[in-house]
């Protein structure tokens, strides 16, 4: 992009949150003192830890894990006092005659339990190579997060009770399969902005923290929703003239603009993406087709599947599809909608790219522009399918069921 000084970076403040994020102007408004930085201080924290010494070397493994437990307990209080849980625990053994050994569990959320923390560090313990004997013992909880104590609830008296037992049983299943299998083994989905359909989410561990909660929203008054703080940026009056039946009426009405760039994705509706239906289209008819599916299928594919299509006219519905090795009537449609990819990614398919990096984009599709279409089958089946513009190629990349 040719970007190489900050100087570079001020025209260009409009383009860079949808590429960068709102982090960079924020940034670069508190290196030129327009906006104010407020450093918060980092206070050096004890670590909760608790350790055991013996006067000779342990070899028996069965006496070794009575230990652990014991340690695990006396952490576990000491946790309970401060209102906080361990999310990455290690337990060091020191060995006769050998270098100190190390082993450690990470858990997706904060617990003090000690069954739950000794089923964790059972395998581990039971791993060890203790050489030897062991000499000493000492359990370090090196990553905290705040617990609350909760109110233990009665089955019989609360409805509710249950659902936090059956939560924490989930978390728990997590944590043993994530220290089981590995972090890249155990995943979430996490929403990604882009327009590209298939790469609207990624991926991540299921114990990586979510993402910041949006800020906010204000108090809501006369049964009006709730606006998020900061969105509203002008307050102005319209004048609104129609006609009625004693002539012209006039009304004033407040017209707020709105900053859609800070406005949180909570707050829009989803039925604000569905596209409206065209002028022509015909009223609703009970011997007709259904009317058409909300704007996004209930399953996306994960790769779109490549189809043959055929429509009578240029930017309209086809009328025949070929898809999986079958050939289907389309008796309805609706499109078509056009998606194209973001504006940097444009510049980086120009862009000469290395051969390791193309070597790894070989499975995925060339985005530049597509419209997509919603069509219903004889058999009642609505699918979306697209046509890539460069190409004229068709794929189907996702049903409604």
């Amino acid at each position: 992009m040719g970007i190489t000084r900050i100087a570079h970076l001020l025209p260009l403040r409009t383009s860079l949150p949808g590429r960068f994020g709102p982090d960079l102007l924020e940034r670069l408004d508190q290196a030129f003192n327009r906006r104010p930085e407020v450093l918060t201080p980092q206070h050096p924290t004890t670590p909760v830890a608790c350790a055991i010494q013996f006067e000779g070397a342990i070899c028996a493994l069965d006496v070794v894990m009575h230990h652990v437990q014991d340690l695990l307990h006396q952490l576990c209080t000491q946790l309970a006092a401060q209102e906080s849980g361990v999310r990455t625990l290690e337990l060091h053994a020191t060995r006769a005659d050998a270098a100190p050994v190390t082993v450690s569990i990470t858990l997706g959320r904060p617990s003090r339990r000690p069954a739950h923390l000794w089923a964790l560090l059972r395998p581990r313990v039971e791993a060890l190579h203790m050489g030897f004997g062991i000499t000493a013992l000492r359990l370090v909880a090196t990553w905290r997060a705040r617990l609350r104590h909760q109110q233990a609830a009665l089955p019989a008296t609360d409805p509710w009770a249950g659902q936090d037992a059956d939560s924490c049983t989930l978390r728990e299943c997590l944590d043993t399969l994530t220290n089981r299998l590995g972090r890249q083994c155990v995943l979430r989905v996490r929403p990604h902005a882009s327009h590209i359909p298939e790469r609207t989410r990624v991926y991540v561990p299921v114990d990586e923290p979510p993402d910041d909660a949006p800020p906010p929203a204000r108090k809501a008054r006369r049964g009006r929703p709730a606006i998020p703080s900061g969105v509203l940026n002008e307050r102005s009056t319209l004048n609104v003239q129609h006609p009625t039946s004693k002539g012209v009426s006039s009304l004033n009405v407040e017209r707020w603009t709105l900053n859609v760039g800070r406005l949180p994705s909570a707050v829009i509706s989803p039925t604000l993406s569905k596209p409206p239906l065209p002028p022509d289209f015909p009223p609703a008819d009970p011997l007709q087709p259904a009317a058409f599916p909300r704007s996004r299928p209930s399953v996306l594919f994960e790769h779109p599947e490549p189809a043959t299509a055929l429509a009578l006219q240029p930017d309209h519905p086809p009328s025949q599809l070929h898809w999986r090795g079958r050939q289907h009537t389309l008796i309805a449609g609706q499109g078509p909608e056009r998606i194209a990819a973001e504006w940097w990614r444009d510049l980086q398919s120009k862009s000469p790219a290395p051969r390791a990096r193309r070597n790894n984009d070989a499975n995925e599709q060339p985005v530049s522009f597509r419209d997509y279409y919603k069509v219903q089958t004889a058999d009642g089946c609505w699918l979306w399918l697209f046509r890539q513009c460069h190409s004229t190629h068709w794929f189907v990349h996702g049903i409604w069921t």
